[in-house]
């Protein structure tokens, strides 16, 4: 309990810091005070994110409270006019959902097996922006009484999650794909085995992805610290069909790593080698190899990456 009421209580200051200051720019276009439709987006704003209590009661009021917060930043967005700060906003919005659910989980962890608890696996289960690993759910998901697992919603979240499990599973890849070429954002043919690098990090992204490209501009700031003593090579690898819409992607989110594709989309030998189906497990997707046919970690989460980075030999 205690460190989910840390994370609550830090993560509604920063999000207010965050609204806070992306309400700059319109408040200064209209000084009335009054919480209306047609009033700045900011003034609305700075009155819904007043920090919350950080104890929650129910898991509905849970995530009522990340609702309220995903909502101002959509409305925020619609009104903002400074292209920077409509994808700072987008961005934030996908913070706040990975962050909601991360709490939903921490929450249904600590508190009894009820009905209404069990309804909110649903944020969970289906493909997700959530650091849960697919062992962590299912452990909880058995913790919930026969009864309720064995509904219409149980069954559905339990084959959601025997789907996870053997996607976290696969601990092997056919070497051979090493050997293929793909081509970079400059037109040259790279080959993966020729990439410097004990292991590989494959980001798999499109540019019609939303969360994709959040991932982006968050891989992007740690870059450099990830592949600091060369012993791990990030690869940025596009499902785009679309020549153009890949370089322009790549271009817009400044990525200071390796960019390729085959502009093969969801038919690209890498799919199928690393069991990516954009109905299923869908995108963004990373999985750790290293070379010798070896998956050290697959669906790697922003924290993973950082201890893999750390503990790798």
């Amino acid at each position: 309990m205690e460190k989910l009421r840390n994370h609550i209580v830090l993560f509604a200051f920063a999000i207010g810091l965050l609204f806070l200051a992306a309400c700059q720019n319109e408040r200064s276009n209209n000084n009335s005070k009054e919480a209306s439709p047609d009033v700045p987006a900011g003034e609305i704003m700075v009155k819904e994110t007043k920090p919350a209590a950080p104890i929650f009661s129910s898991i509905t009021e849970l995530i009522n409270y990340y609702k309220n917060a995903i909502d101002s930043l959509s409305r925020q967005e619609k009104r903002a006019q400074d292209p920077e700060l409509i994808m700072k906003l987008s961005d934030s919005s996908y913070v706040v959902t990975r962050e909601q659910n991360n709490h939903i989980y921490a929450f249904l962890a600590e508190h009894d097996r009820t009905s209404e608890n069990f309804y909110a696996l649903r944020y969970l289960v289906i493909p997700a922006l959530t650091d849960v690993r697919p062992e962590q759910l299912d452990s909880l998901f058995q913790s919930f009484p026969d009864s309720m697992r064995k509904t219409a919603n149980g069954r559905f979240f339990a084959e959601q999650i025997r789907l996870k499990k053997i996607w976290s599973s696969q601990q092997t890849y056919d070497p051979s794909i090493l050997d293929l070429v793909f081509m970079d954002t400059s037109g040259g043919n790279v080959r993966l085995k020729d990439i410097p690098g004990k292991y590989l990090l494959l980001d798999f992204w499109s540019s019609w992805c939303a969360p994709c490209r959040v991932e982006n501009r968050y891989m992007v700031t740690v870059a450099d610290q990830i592949q600091a003593d060369g012993k791990i090579a990030l690869v940025a690898f596009s499902l785009d069909d679309k020549k153009h819409k890949w370089i322009e992607a790549t271009g817009d989110d400044k990525l200071n790593y390796i960019s390729l594709s085959d502009l093969k989309a969801f038919d690209s030998p890498l799919v199928t080698a690393f069991k990516i189906d954009v109905s299923k497990r869908g995108i963004p997707f990373s999985v750790m190899i290293d070379k010798n046919g070896n998956i050290i970690r697959g669906g790697v989460s922003r924290e993973e990456l950082m201890q893999l980075a750390n503990t790798l030999p």
